[in-house]
């Protein structure tokens, strides 16, 4: 499984299109705060892919751990570090 978590400026879209037909499982938790708007909400989401738009963090701690590893999506904007020392922490980087 690919974990990609993180709130603001991450390129959702590229992951969905890059993993789909892949035989792996993808987790993306997003919830825009800044932007105010969803990165996924104009794309078609495979069945590979579950996407969960969520401010609570409960869904990336059960999420990370059991994932092979994390995509650190870049965006606009420098962000995601911690999302970064968390797959770090979880030695999931």
């Amino acid at each position: 499984m690919i974990c990609a978590v993180g709130l603001e400026y991450r390129d959702y879209p590229t992951l969905i299109e890059a993993v789909h037909g892949l035989p792996v499982q993808a987790f993306g938790s997003c919830q825009p705060m800044v932007e105010k708007r969803d990165t996924t909400a104009d794309s078609q989401i495979p069945d590979n892919v579950l996407v969960v738009a969520s401010r609570s963090t409960s869904c990336v701690t059960c999420m990370l751990p059991v994932s092979s590893c994390n995509a650190a999506l870049p965006g606009r904007f420098p962000s995601g570090v911690t999302a970064i020392l968390e797959a770090m922490a979880m030695e999931k980087l």
